[in-house]
């Protein structure tokens, strides 16, 4: 069995090999924002923390370029760089796989640490979800990040679906309640309001329907990665 590692270190190992499945055998160096563009995650915020963190464990070297004309305002890009060489690419991504799935064959804690990872990604997708209705009923979500307590709780208690229906119900009242002029709604305000009518169809034991996410939006390479590891435990 592979050595032990932390709760910590497992996921860096899964984030790891869904970074690698971003770049193409002959780049060297990806954008952060190319990273982004290429769906590491549901959530831009949640790709820009998965890549903080191989970044600060020393997973993935990077540099910064500075913009070419310096005073027009531009930030310096982060460029990271492919974890290994060209010819290693996709033996590197295959291997990593196969020790994951060794360790989620061994221990039932490694079996919860992706259980865990899965959950996030979840509520990330969720808000994703959120994200494209609430564009279509012409409301922008401001500061759409994962740590929402009560998503989370929705998350941990329900199918996808259903989080995506009482999303999609909060954002319908609040399209309607909102003035023409006011374009951005917390993710906070929809949240609550999704938490609030689930407790009400709960104590009156109303069944909801669930609503899958639309064909628009395609499947991040952190959710296919954690899919097929889950499978391999069933």
């Amino acid at each position: 069995m592979p050595d032990q590692v932390t709760q910590k270190d497992f996921n860096l190992m899964i984030m790891q090999a869904a970074f690698a499945m971003c770049f193409k055998p002959h780049e060297e160096y990806l954008s952060e924002g190319q990273v982004v563009g290429r769906g590491l995650s549901p959530l831009e915020s949640y790709s820009k923390s998965c890549i903080a963190k191989l970044i600060d464990n020393g997973s993935v070297e990077f540099k910064l370029i500075e913009p070419t004309f310096p005073l027009d305002g531009a930030d310096n890009t982060l460029c990271i760089k492919r974890p290994v060489s060209e010819s290693q690419l996709h033996d590197f991504i295959c291997k990593r796989s196969e020790q994951i799935k060794v360790f989620l064959s061994q221990s039932a804690d490694y079996r919860f640490y992706l259980h865990a990872l899965i959950q996030d990604i979840v509520t990330c997708e969720c808000i994703e979800y959120a994200e494209y209705y609430a564009a279509r009923n012409n409301l922008k979500i401001r500061d759409p990040i994962s740590s929402n307590a009560r998503l989370r709780l929705l998350v941990m208690e329900n199918p996808a679906e259903k989080v995506n229906a009482l999303m999609w119900m909060a954002i319908k009242h609040l399209s309607k309640e909102l003035s023409s002029e006011q374009k951005l709604v917390d993710l906070d305000e929809i949240v609550t309001l999704a938490f609030e009518t689930y407790v009400r169809y709960k104590k009156l034991n109303i069944n909801m329907e669930g609503y899958k996410s639309p064909s628009q939006i395609k499947p991040s390479i952190l959710s296919g990665m954690l899919e097929l590891y889950r499978s391999s435990t069933l």
